[in-house]
């Protein structure tokens, strides 16, 4: 329902409880494996109306037992309004890759890539040698700032209000010192 009050479309993986089971039963007896779109509501009072699509699963193995890998129907929550079933059915799943896809992209985690959507060559070693940079200075970091989050933020703050009060940082040093003071701080 927030996605209503702020007036946000959104489409969506739909898990599958046992009113949909009931819905999915029903039209597939009436239909057969056919993709639908339906109108649903969740039994709360006030709750918002959505669209389920319920598309079959091509990989569906009928002679397996059912479950997490082996769906009968792949379903999708949306708000977005649609023209035709048949469009618009070709293009949820296709709309929800691509979000997934801009979800999950930058949480890899032990791996150094780089993700640009650039196609020009001096904007992508731009970028790699931007993040090289920042990986490096944030490693660095780790090994020589045994200091906790809320000690650092902390700090932070402290530093950036005697700036705003008087003007001035009040650790204005250079690199090497900084360093040779985090050194010291650690021993």
């Amino acid at each position: 329902s927030k996605f209503y009050e702020l007036g946000v479309d959104f489409i969506m993986a739909a898990k599958i409880d046992k009113r949909i089971k009931k819905l999915l039963a029903r039209h597939t007896r009436e239909n057969g494996r056919e993709s639908a779109i339906f109108e649903y509501r969740f039994k709360a009072e006030g709750s918002p109306e959505f669209y389920l699509v319920a598309i079959p699963n091509p990989e569906f193995d009928p002679r397996k037992r059912a479950g997490p890998g082996n769906k009968d129907f792949l379903l999708f929550a949306t708000s977005i309004a649609f023209g035709s079933t048949e469009e618009f059915i070709k293009w949820v799943p296709r709309s929800y890759r691509a979000r997934w896809n801009i979800e999950t992209g930058y949480r890899v985690k032990k791996e150094f890539k780089i993700r640009t959507c650039s196609r020009s060559y001096v904007v992508r070693v731009l970028f790699f040698v931007i993040q090289c940079i920042t990986h490096n200075f944030l490693n660095l970091l780790k090994r020589i700032l045994r200091i906790s989050a809320h000690q650092l933020k902390a700090r932070i703050v402290e530093d950036l209000d005697r700036y705003l009060r008087r003007g001035r940082f009040w650790n204005n040093i250079s690199l090497r010192a900084f360093y040779a003071k985090i050194a010291y701080y650690n021993r």
